[in-house]
């Protein structure tokens, strides 16, 4: 019998981007207001750009996830089944 994964991808997925996104989040109160157009050098990003892309990234992931088209996703071990997340 296949092993049983106590999340699916999918709630992994979100509990690692909670995860990122709280640390992020803490980072950036770590960072005075005064810093946030910082660019450490011509041609990158300035603090708040940064933080816009990986915004954007983060709701690009979820947009493409919602779109998905039903067993997207799902794990080969679960394939068999027909469970899906």
């Amino acid at each position: 019998m296949p092993k049983q994964h106590p999340l699916s991808p999918l709630e992994e997925a979100l509990e690692a981007w909670t995860d990122a996104r709280t640390g992020l989040a803490r980072e950036a109160q770590n960072i005075p207001a005064a810093r946030y157009g910082f660019r450490p050098s011509p041609g990158t990003r300035t603090v708040t750009e940064l933080l816009w892309h990986v915004l954007e990234v983060a709701a690009g992931f979820v947009t493409a996830r919602a779109l998905a088209p039903v067993g997207y996703g799902q794990r080969a071990s679960d394939a068999s089944t027909g469970v899906a997340d």
